[in-house]
């Protein structure tokens, strides 16, 4: 309807929700403005252990498919291959939310400056205060601002960081190009993205797939968070609905690579996969425990379900990170790593971070 500007599952909740308070709520809602109802999506500091990357196994996929060891996450790895020997960094972190991302950042060593910006003050004081509790304080500093209207000057960086936080601005293209500004010569923009479709508008085939794995699953591990309600069914969202619930969410999400390969030398591209996986797993992810050999089975085969549809070109990955140098001659700064492959190479890359 439309290219799905709406569609029926948004007429049902009209049709329940309209003569209730929630309903009038919502649309309350639908008449602030778009920057309140992005502040207002992310005011909240803690969620529920229901997302994909509360499984403990999902992230160790994520850092196998990055690194090649399931124990090596992306900030250890691109900072061993990608700031070998490099000491006293400044760094920006866009959209930092509450902190925790730059933490792991900050313990790496090799920063002397790690600011994190966001547009949730609530966030942004949550973050503060995890700095101050690991003693990461000397080196973080959190600020309230919009990266639109970040005043700062030019050559100000030598790393900017992206983690899952790009594909919550637009317009991206002026973004980028002030993100290049802000880079000191050769500097590095490391990124850690979704970088699928648009406002969600999932494929057909990923629809299909996903909705046929989760047909197998035994009802106790469709059990919704809250355990009222069993998960049935993943519904494409209309575009109307995500642009009033969170005018931010994946606004640009399908043109993040490209615009990245156009304004940067790309050193260094990772697919760690998310087509099915982040739609199957949500709001269910709380049943699959490490503890459960049911679960964990079911994830072995969502996984290889997952690589195989990637492998045959039927799906492609909706998640990837991206390690980009600022345009210009390379810089003995930041000298390009060979690519890892072995398990040496991998041991090399462990031994070399902080203990």
């Amino acid at each position: 309807m439309l290219n799905n500007l709406v569609n029926s599952n948004d007429l049902k909740r009209l049709a329940r929700g309209i003569f209730t308070v929630r309903g009038l709520v919502s649309l309350g809602q639908a008449m602030e403005r778009r920057d309140d109802r992005i502040e207002k999506a992310w005011e909240h500091t803690e969620s529920p252990p229901s997302n994909w990357w509360d499984i403990a196994e999902v992230r160790n996929r994520w850092n196998l498919l990055v690194s090649g060891d399931a124990e090596l996450g992306f900030a250890e790895y691109a900072s061993a291959k990608h700031l070998a020997e490099m000491q006293d960094l400044t760094a920006l972190s866009l959209g930092c939310g509450t902190g925790h991302n730059e933490l792991d950042w900050a313990r790496l060593g090799k920063f002397q400056k790690l600011e994190g910006i966001d547009v949730s003050w609530q966030r942004i004081s949550a973050a503060q205060q995890a700095a101050v509790s690991e003693n990461l304080d000397s080196i973080l500093q959190f600020r309230t601002v919009d990266i639109h209207d970040l005043n700062i000057v030019d050559g100000s960086y030598d790393v900017i960081l992206a983690i899952q936080a790009m594909h919550h601005f637009s317009p991206l293209r002026p973004l980028l190009t002030k993100v290049s500004r802000l880079l000191k010569p050769n500097g590095l923009l490391l990124v850690n993205e979704f970088v699928g479709p648009d406002r969600f508008q999932w494929t057909v085939r990923q629809m299909e797939a996903v909705n046929a794995l989760l047909t197998i699953l035994p009802p106790r591990l469709r059990i919704e968070w809250g355990g009222k309600k069993v998960k049935e069914r993943v519904v494409r969202p209309s575009r109307l609905s995500m642009i009033l619930s969170d005018p931010s969410e994946s606004v640009e999400s399908s043109h993040i690579l490209p615009l990245l390969h156009e304004l940067f030398d790309v050193v260094e591209v990772r697919n760690y996969g998310g087509t099915l996986l982040h739609m199957l797993l949500q709001g269910i992810a709380h049943n699959f425990k490490s503890d459960d050999p049911e679960a964990q089975r079911y994830l072995r085969l969502f996984f290889e379900a997952e690589d195989l549809m990637m492998q045959s070109g039927e799906i492609r990955s909706d998640f990837a990170v991206v390690v980009c140098r600022q345009r210009g001659k390379p810089d003995a700064q930041f000298p390009y790593c060979a690519e890892l492959s072995s398990a040496e190479d991998i041991e090399t890359v462990r031994s070399s971070l902080p203990r």
